[in-house]
């Protein structure tokens, strides 16, 4: 490897982050705070240990748990913090619009804001390492079991990191990031009670990772874990990206390949262990998730935007792949359609094949209730987002449609709860209205549909209305992609006939012009 493919593959970020967190007194103070604090819980186990006549194994245990925990709370709140700091600190010195003019693309940006955060976990990993090592002598500590918990700490505190970096790349004003990061703060103090809880039972339960449904959850945990980190690290780079450049295309992508591994790991699982009513519910929290970037594709402005439109592929069988995975509102809502039949054609499948093994009809245990579901999911993401699209060229009208969503779930499932309570009605009060989506779920999850052919008809007519109007804009945002494949394979065609030499004397074309 030569020296300048060596200087150009490093991130000139990841200098400046070690550079500034090492002499910064953030990571000097928390770095002296947690190594005062393990000398001084192993202080205290050794003097406990002198009391025994024998260390035991579950006291090795302990010893290992108690320098593990010092360890977690250092990668797993400290460092992740520091990075939700040093992304704040380009809005504080007004260094952001230097990074902006460089030839550094906002995905370099973020890689080096988190490969410093890795320097600084592997700091730590290095100054625990003397600890470590002395609990690895101890009686009752299996070294694979250290092994699984300090790679998983080390790979759980580059996702915590990811998400601080995407949630301090949300807002540049400051009271917004104030309480960004009070809402970080608190969640770290969970990720990191969890982590070391998780650590714990690994280190005193040995022979956990020898079960098989062990690798099922870790694997479960795994894959919810790089779906989140993707998704993060997607969202920090097109935050800091250009207002007219691709920010939809990418985590539409991510999106799908997300759901097509959760649909995969839900097969494995159907096949091994999970029943109708796991499969089922299972399905209807997908199903709920899905709504979360639904709504935000669906309220994107219906315009390509002028990076976009250039870009279009000039091949129509391609133009025509690319149209849900490219920005717009109406696109949007297409590609949320699509992942909202092929979770719901997924779970009827599922269900049918578990039918058919255990004779019982396929509505039944919970099938019916993923069509509920997904009607209900189509109807609060396509009514609102039809109505208020001409609105959405704006950022602020723009986050005030995609609030309209839960707004809209919230005031539909309680508004009538109230009314009934000054009307002494007890249906309305205990929420059992077409309103509350868990209403007509349950109602058909247990076979009472017939009870209620009202609430079905009026949900269903709700849902075809919304298809209706959502129905012009749709087509107008194939149309533009159309438009914009044509325009560009004219384009093509006209620099290529540019480009084409005259023709020879005496050719085909000049004998035809003489004659």
């Amino acid at each position: 490897m030569n020296a300048p493919f060596f200087d150009d593959w490093w991130n000139p970020i990841l200098v400046k982050e070690v550079r500034q967190a090492l002499r910064g007194k953030y990571f000097k103070i928390c770095f002296w705070i947690v190594l005062l604090a393990v000398v001084v819980a192993m202080a205290g186990m050794m003097v406990g240990f002198l009391h025994d006549d024998e260390i035991t194994r579950s006291e090795g245990r302990n010893f290992f748990v108690g320098i593990f925990a010092c360890l977690a709370i250092a990668v797993l709140a400290f460092v992740p913090f520091s990075a939700f700091n040093a992304v704040g600190a380009e809005w504080e010195e007004n260094t952001f619009d230097l990074l902006i003019i460089s030839n550094l693309r906002p995905r370099q940006i973020v890689v080096g804001k988190l490969l410093g955060a890795g320097v600084q976990t592997l700091l730590f990993y290095s100054t625990f390492t003397p600890f470590l090592v002395f609990s690895s002598l101890l009686r009752g500590v299996d070294m694979v079991n250290v092994w699984i918990v300090l790679a998983g700490a080390f790979l759980y505190s580059m996702v915590l990191t990811l998400i601080a970096i995407a949630l301090s790349t949300m807002s540049r004003v400051r009271f917004a990031r104030i309480v960004l990061m009070f809402v970080l703060g608190g969640a770290l103090i969970f990720a990191t009670v969890g982590g070391i809880g998780a650590g714990t039972y690994m280190i005193q339960e040995p022979g956990v990772i020898r079960q098989p449904l062990f690798w099922m959850r870790a694997g479960m945990v795994a894959l919810a874990a790089a779906i989140a980190a993707t998704y993060c690290f997607a969202i920090a780079s097109n935050l800091l990206a250009h207002p007219e450049e691709n920010r939809s295309t990418g985590v539409r992508l991510i999106t799908t390949g997300a759901l097509l591994l959760s649909l995969w790991w839900l097969h494995s699982m159907t096949t091994m262990v999970l029943d109708r009513e796991a499969l089922s519910a299972v399905s209807i929290t997908l199903i709920v998730f899905l709504m979360i970037p639904g709504t935000f594709f669906a309220t994107e402005p219906e315009q390509l935007g002028r990076r976009v439109e250039p870009r279009v592929p000039k091949n129509p069988l391609l133009a025509a792949l690319s149209i849900p995975f490219l920005p717009g509102g109406g696109r949007g809502l297409l590609l949320y359609s699509a992942h909202l039949c092929l979770v719901t054609w997924f779970g009827l499948w599922m269900h049918h094949v578990l039918a058919r093994s255990s004779g019982q009809p396929l509505l039944d245990e919970g099938a019916a209730g993923i069509l509920a579901a997904a009607l209900y999911a189509f109807l609060y993401v396509a009514l609102p987002s039809a109505v208020l699209a001409p609105f959405t060229d704006r950022a602020v009208l723009r986050a005030a449609a995609r609030a309209v969503v839960p707004f809209m779930i919230a005031t539909f499932a309680f508004v009538p709860a109230v009314v009934g309570v000054f009307l002494g009605n007890h249906a309305l009060e205990n929420m059992d209205h077409p309103g509350n989506p868990f209403f007509l779920i349950n109602e058909v999850r247990n076979g009472d549909l017939g009870k209620q052919p009202a609430v079905w008809m009026l949900v269903a007519a709700l849902a075809v209305l919304a298809l209706v109007l959502n129905v012009y804009r749709v087509v107008v945002g194939v149309r533009q992609v159309f438009d914009a494949s044509r325009a560009r394979a004219r384009r093509a065609s006209s620099r290529g006939e540019e480009s084409l030499p005259p023709p020879a004397p005496g050719s085909a074309p000049d004998a035809l012009a003489g004659s």
